[in-house]
């Protein structure tokens, strides 16, 4: 069974390539959060990182941003994937369960 969330569509807006690294970094660590916000693992450190992704990406957190601000992301965008992989990851699991 794997609980990762593969790269879709939506997150490909993430990738858009930029000369600076920074950028990168701070793409990648937005891109980060929304996977462990959309895990379906049953561990408890994975469970634990999955609300804190949440919290960081939905709870107006100024770190959070701050660094989609040097992502050069619009805030928008930014829920707007989060929130739709959110979703997708919720009816997964609902579709593993019925299927056990």
């Amino acid at each position: 069974m794997h609980n990762v969330t593969k790269l879709q569509a939506p997150f490909e807006r993430l990738k858009k390539y930029d000369i600076s690294p920074d950028i990168a970094l701070r793409k990648a660590i937005i891109m980060q959060a929304i996977f462990d916000a959309t895990s379906t693992s049953k561990d408890r450190k994975a469970i634990k990182a999955k609300y804190e992704a949440q919290a960081w990406l939905f709870g107006g957190c100024d770190d959070f941003k701050q660094i989609r601000f040097e992502a050069d992301l619009c805030p928008k965008l930014v829920m707007q994937i989060a929130k739709e992989e959110i979703m997708l990851s919720a009816k997964r699991g609902e579709v593993k369960k019925s299927t056990n």
